[in-house]
């Protein structure tokens, strides 16, 4: 590689057993998804049903009344070598400052990562040393994402990776520092998006996470014979 490429594990720091198994193949940063519920902050990507006292993502049900995570436990059992990305859920700005709070101690230097695709939420953040990263998972995001790129106000960014081209990853780095995509689940594909110019690879596989360091210190070349703008 060119430059360092941060490994991220989606949803990693969610589970104790998947942080030790991210920590284990060599992450860099671990994700964890923060919902602010009845005065609580918990870690967890599955989504609540009102009344239904069931969590539910996609085709994905569980029970609501199965202890939860909390993350001021994640916090606790954090290895002090791996960074940590908060994935904001929701649209609750006061709980925002409370998640600003509570993670001012991990610092800065890579250490503390926090995204959002409500942008407000991050506003808390501004004062602190964390790494502020907006995210896009729709048109009109990316749309808006690149005008606050061209505006100066944003450094580092996260985009699906299904919209990202050469082109358009060339555009974005001219602007931010940072550029993270995700999901990554495939070798093939992270080296052709390290091979544009991406240097955040969010992954559901620890495979991809092995082999991102197994080339530490590489170039990590894009797959031969890719015209480098295959639409997704």
């Amino acid at each position: 590689m060119s430059e360092r490429v941060l490994s991220i594990a989606h949803r990693a720091a969610n589970e104790p057993e998947l942080l030790r198994e991210a920590f284990a193949a060599g992450a860099d940063v671990v994700e964890a998804d923060i919902w602010p519920y009845r005065g609580q902050l918990e870690v967890r990507h599955l989504k609540t049903m009102g009344p239904v006292p069931l969590l539910w993502d996609k085709w994905k049900l569980a029970s609501a009344r199965a202890p939860r995570r909390l993350m001021a436990e994640l916090l606790e059992g954090l290895p002090q070598v791996v960074g940590l990305m908060l994935d904001l859920k929701g649209h609750d700005r006061g709980a925002a400052g409370v998640v600003a709070a509570a993670s001012r101690n991990l610092g800065g230097g890579g250490r503390l990562y926090v995204c959002a695709r409500d942008w407000e939420m991050l506003e808390p953040f501004r004062e602190s040393a964390a790494t502020i990263v907006h995210s896009a998972g729709r048109n009109s995001e990316v749309a808006r994402l690149l005008q606050l790129l061209e505006s100066g106000d944003s450094t580092a960014i996260s985009i699906h990776q299904k919209f990202l081209t050469r082109a358009l990853v060339e555009r974005i780095r001219t602007h931010a520092e940072i550029l993270m995509t995700w999901p990554v689940n495939d070798v093939g594909r992270m080296r052709e998006l390290v091979g544009w110019g991406v240097n955040g690879i969010t992954t559901d596989s620890l495979a991809v996470v092995r082999a991102m360091r197994s080339h530490e210190g590489e170039h990590i070349a894009p797959p031969a014979n890719d015209d480098g703008e295959r639409g997704r």
